[in-house]
């Protein structure tokens, strides 16, 4: 961990040190006197500022640690992970959120290294106040007159660099476009390739030949009618998926282990005829969608819960098949692929 991250996390100044001489103290709004029996004591009253902060810290923290804390830039601290901690050190607009405040003001949470200062003790309520005062009006310093000039998701880039989503490293100006739909190199532009036009499932990138008519895509089937409906540069090949010699022998490989006497759940027996039981039968878990719903595989329950989107849709329970493995990503298109031809027999 960075020294100057140990100076903050285990500063050891307490709200009772000598006093730092004025005219030597970082610059302060005011100052506090009260009488002690030793006579008048004078405290530095620190601003509920960034300047303020840092002249906290300087303070309080330099006398157990080499090297001013004013010298560390605050990009650096406002971004930096705690490595062996939980959290960012300053949270903007969250005093909760920010372990800096956390150990101040002793409200610890699990992960959190101990409360601080540790000698003498903890600085008087006001200062840590100004800690929470200035987090809660969202962190602002010199460094960062402007949020869109942080980079959040940590990928090298902020908003004012060409970021087009600092919540996403994996969009930013050096990524390279991907076949997903997104503007993965913040260039303002999604290649057109990358499209559903025809909200089929499929964009050019995968495969589609005729972005403008649904019932053309890869996994169509290619009835007689003079027209390349699955996209393969052929015509009037016929159908490529039925269930009795494609989805038959995933059920049988992954899912009768669970769904055959005397393990099957009540509702769904595939050991009979599973044909019947999934195809154009609402799901138990979420009535309002089939289990297969032929030629629509986003309205077919049991190929969200093998994609593991059921969650998404409404749905209960595990991915399946449960607690995996999981159904590759070729049998899975089988199964994509059988929908859309119209789920045959």
């Amino acid at each position: 961990m960075r020294l100057w991250a140990l100076l903050i996390l285990a500063g050891c100044g307490g709200d009772d040190d000598p006093a730092v001489p004025v005219d030597t103290a970082p610059t302060v709004t005011d100052t506090d006197t009260e009488t002690t029996d030793k006579g008048p004591k004078t405290e530095l009253k620190y601003t509920a500022d960034w300047q303020g902060v840092l002249d906290l810290l300087d303070d309080r923290c330099a006398g157990c640690h080499a090297g001013p804390i004013t010298d560390t830039p605050f990009p650096e601290l406002f971004e930096a992970d705690l490595e062996s901690l939980e959290g960012e050190y300053i949270v903007p607009f969250d005093p909760d959120g920010s372990t800096l405040w956390r150990v101040l003001a002793d409200e610890l949470e699990p992960g959190d290294f101990a409360s601080m200062p540790w000698v003498p003790g903890p600085l008087k309520e006001r200062f840590i106040d100004h800690v929470r005062i200035w987090i809660e009006a969202g962190a602002p310093s010199p460094y960062t007159a402007e949020p869109d000039d942080l980079d959040v998701d940590g990928d090298g880039y902020s908003i004012n660099e060409g970021d087009c989503d600092d919540d996403n490293e994996a969009l930013n100006p050096a990524a390279e476009e991907l076949c997903d739909g997104l503007d993965t190199d913040c260039d303002g532009d999604i290649p057109a390739d990358e499209l559903d036009g025809d909200s089929d499932g499929y964009s050019g990138c995968r495969g589609d030949c005729d972005d403008v008519d649904s019932d053309r895509h890869p996994f169509a089937g290619d009835p007689v009618d003079g027209v390349d409906n699955d996209c393969d540069g052929l015509l009037d090949e016929g159908y490529t998926f039925s269930f009795a010699a494609d989805i038959q022998p995933i059920i049988d490989d992954n899912c009768i282990v669970c769904h055959a006497p005397p393990l099957v759940p009540a509702y769904m027996d595939l050991t009979v005829d599973a044909y019947a039981e999934i195809v154009g039968v609402a799901s138990a878990e979420l009535p309002a969608m089939n289990r297969i719903e032929p030629a629509d595989p986003s309205q077919s329950y049991l190929w969200h819960k093998v994609e593991g989107t059921h969650l998404d849709v409404g749905g209960l329970g595990e991915r399946m098949p449960q607690y995996g493995p999981y159904l590759s990503q070729p049998v899975r298109d089988v199964i994509e692929g059988w929908i859309h031809e119209g789920a045959r027999p």
